[in-house]
């Protein structure tokens, strides 16, 4: 072999190891992330958030607690184990459980899995059960649109969908749909 043979078998020696090389290196790079998947952190994480939010007058409106809040961009904050207090008009006091909860401006909350609404002090009678509860400060009004479950004393109702107008001088809950009730 001549020079020039041995040196265009290098050459494509060269060139078929770099090709390999990046072969290797383009089937072994990690997908990147889509953005339907998002960032695997949330931007800010705080353990045991408390809020107080007063009315107008300096009244204690609402009070949120939640075991942990998680941030994520361009999402509302996660709430794990929220507990909502809150006063109608009439400041009668209310409470809403949950697993999870949504909280997005601060105005609107969303409550999810195995929700429980009471009003207090819990000796009282009329408490509700959903998978779903929102909560819309702005229009003080509790609403959903899944299956519920409402007992008040020797009642037991069962509807599909839910309103509870707060600010209303009188407590306003309305039961949409399929509303069963009986009495023991």
């Amino acid at each position: 072999m001549n020079l020039l043979e041995r040196s265009l078998l290098a050459g494509l020696l060269i060139l078929s190891l770099a090709g390999g090389a990046l072969l290797y290196l383009e089937s072994t790079r990690p997908e990147p992330l889509s953005a339907a998947a998002g960032p695997s952190r949330p931007d800010l994480g705080i353990d045991r958030p408390h809020w107080r939010i007063f009315d107008a007058q300096g009244n204690l409106g609402r009070e949120l607690w939640a075991t942990r809040l998680e941030k994520w961009p361009d999402a509302a904050a996660r709430l794990t184990l929220p507990r909502l207090e809150l006063a109608d008009r009439r400041a009668q006091r209310w409470q809403a459980l949950a697993r999870t909860g949504w909280l997005d401006d601060g105005r609107h909350l969303l409550l999810e899995e195995d929700v429980r609404l009471r009003r207090q002090p819990p000796a009282d009678p009329l408490q509700l059960r959903t998978e779903r509860l929102r909560f819309d400060e702005t229009a003080g009004r509790l609403e959903t649109d899944q299956p519920v479950v409402l007992t008040a004393g020797n009642w037991h109702f069962t509807a599909t969908g839910l309103r509870a107008e707060l600010d209303r001088p009188q407590l306003h809950l309305q039961l949409l749909e399929n509303v069963r009730g009986v009495h023991d």
